[in-house]
């Protein structure tokens, strides 16, 4: 029953997220709200003891025994009618004020507080979830891998944490006045308990269920929205050739209007609560007054009704935010559904080293061959293998060009010596290491360049220095790496050079000088290992050739093997492998042309 009403299971999963100091921290708060709850208790005798004195004071009758207790410990039992009920009343608007501004206060620390272990959340999980396999993280979309390693992650710290402390602090404020009413007039007590009790219970039930599914709709819809928007802006072209730009239009449109109908739905659901605990607390109210005046003489009944009151308008919003937190935590445990099966993925993974990358161009040490040891490599959930026993030397100093039909393992050959892919058998080894420490150990040693080249809004120089300072590289080296790329004379042509803008994902440049961009990248740290996968399919036959005589500068000085169908990285190679043909335990002998297996 309690699982149906607290999802305690994601709130457990969401703590184990936080540092030991955090849940430490939310646990003094937790304290420090609880104690701030006896505030409303005293509140409640005090104002439980001016109604009877009103009453007794206005009939001239000697106060009741528990009231000549409370005016002995203020030492007013000799003072006026008027003065006690001025200075208890004075107590108690006192107690009531500091413990609402204390809430109000703790409350806002506690948000600014969770916005905060949030960065450091995000910031772990990040860590994590880049030393994941390249599989692993392709198997999501790019939609939804940044919104489960965005809001996903403040989802639980501030939609599940900052709430459940928050619920934690009005259940026990909740306690304390149903308690305290319960010691003044046990029958008021009950009534309250199962008069408010119950109508939350009902109400929570049905707010519950349609907040959820509001939620899980609403993080589907988002994401199928901005997908659709990422698609028009990347597949422009192809969609207004076939005149499908106004049918994109209209599924957008239909999909904001989805999000805002359930956005409102959303905004709208907590008011059910407000109005109908209003509702309670005038029916309340009217059903107490007629059993008070009915059971009891005047002093009692108004004392009684003086205690419902100032308890309902505690209970009262104590209910509603208990509730709102409550659905909000259930509306944060769907907005953060991928968070958590990225987080059960991750479990037992550790952070990626933290280490800050020197510009490097001297790679002393690193050795530019390749090892492919009795290589077993299949795709998971795939029959087909692509790779069994492979074995593969590829020396220093080799151009080697990689054929073969598509589907063939060109692709998974590059990714394999990139450490994307591991091998579910056997060894890939780059400089005799494994290929991810032989990236840490040597920094810019290797580089690739894919067929399909993202650039980042911002300039020339800072998409090439792609998170190098620009004080840390000179502007030399960025220069020559242009020129290698064949791409020097037409960024001196531009007006602002280095710093001439680019467009997200190079919109406003060419083809080819987007793809020579991405090899002006890759050559900035002068590798002694160049990967390029088809990285020329771009660009028009006399630059592809001029690219294919820098490249073949490099013989010698760097190991180059390049994914490639056109015959300009072909003739220049010393190496030709057509993936295809590769057999089991054989290794490849090193010759001119094509491969032979012996």
């Amino acid at each position: 029953m309690i699982n149906r009403i607290i999802p305690i299971e994601k709130i457990r999963d969401s703590f184990k997220v936080l540092p030991l100091a955090t849940k430490r921290r939310l646990l003094v708060v937790s304290i420090v709200q609880g104690a701030l709850s006896i505030l409303d208790l005293v509140a409640l005798i005090l104002i439980g003891s001016l109604g009877s004195l009103a009453v007794t004071g206005i009939q001239s009758l000697k106060p009741a025994s528990s009231n000549t207790l409370i005016l002995n410990i203020f030492g007013l039992s000799g003072a006026s009618f008027q003065k006690q009920v001025a200075i208890l009343g004075s107590v108690t608007a006192v107690l009531l004020i500091t413990k609402t501004l204390s809430s109000a206060y703790l409350n806002y620390r506690i948000f600014f507080f969770m916005s905060t272990v949030s960065a450091q959340i995000s910031s772990n999980l990040m860590s994590r979830y880049v030393n994941m396999t390249f599989l692993d993280i392709k198997r999501r979309s790019s939609q939804e891998t940044l919104q489960a390693l965005t809001g996903g992650v403040s989802s639980i710290s501030n939609g599940i944490v900052g709430n459940f402390v928050s619920l934690v602090g009005d259940l026990f404020l909740l306690f304390v006045m149903v308690l305290g009413v319960s010691t003044i007039d046990p029958k008021i007590g009950i009534f309250t308990l199962f008069f408010f009790g119950g109508t939350a219970l009902a109400t929570y039930r049905f707010t519950a269920r349609a907040s959820t599914k509001i939620a899980n709709s609403l993080l589907f819809e988002n994401i199928a929205s901005n997908n659709l928007v990422l698609t028009v802006t990347r597949m422009f072209r192809e969609i207004a050739t076939r005149g499908m730009l106004g049918m994109y239009a209209n599924k957008i449109r239909n999909s904001r209007f989805r999000i805002s109908k359930l956005e409102a739905n959303q905004a709208f659901v907590p008011f059910i609560t407000k109005y109908i605990m209003e509702l309670t607390l005038i029916v309340g109210g009217l059903i107490l007054t007629a059993i008070q005046f009915a059971t009891e003489n005047a002093a009692e009944a108004i004392s009684g009704l003086a205690v419902f009151i100032l308890a309902s308008s505690r209970i009262s919003p104590a209910i509603l935010r208990f509730q709102q937190a409550l659905l909000q935590v259930k509306a944060a445990v769907a907005g953060s559904s991928i968070t958590f099966g990225i987080l059960e993925e991750l479990k037992g993974r550790s952070e990626i080293l933290s280490n800050e990358v020197r510009f490097e161009v001297n790679h002393g040490g690193f050795v530019p061959e390749i090892h492919f040891e009795s290589t077993l490599f299949t795709y998971p959930g795939s029959k087909k293998t692509i790779f069994r026993d492979l074995s593969i030397h590829i020396g220093s100093g080799e151009i080697v060009s990689i054929v073969g039909p598509s589907g063939s393992g060109k692709t998974s050959f590059a990714d394999l010596i990139l450490g994307q892919l591991t091998p579910q058998r056997g060894h890939v080894l780059v400089s005799g290491l494994p290929p991810k420490s032989a990236q840490l150990k040597y920094p810019g040693a290797i580089a690739y360049v894919p067929q399909e080249i993202y650039l980042f809004e911002g300039t020339i120089k800072e998409n090439i220095l792609l998170g190098f300072s620009e004080h840390e590289v000179h502007d030399n080296y960025i220069w020559d790496a242009l020129k290698r790329a064949e791409l020097a004379e037409w960024v001196n042509s531009q007006d602002e050079r280095l710093d001439h803008r680019v467009s997200e994902n190079g919109s406003n440049i060419s083809g080819g000088q987007r793809q020579r961009l991405g090899l002006a990248r890759a050559l900035l740290t002068k590798p002694k290992l160049l990967i390029l996968d088809e990285s020329t399919s771009s660009l028009d036959k006399n630059t592809e050739i001029e690219i294919a005589k820098t490249i073949s500068k490099l013989r010698g000085q760097a190991t180059v093997i390049s994914i490639a169908h056109r015959p300009a990285m072909i003739n220049i190679s010393s190496r030709v492998i057509d993936i295809s043909r590769i057999k089991p335990n054989r290794v490849q002998k090193r010759n001119k042309g094509r491969v032979r297996v012996r």
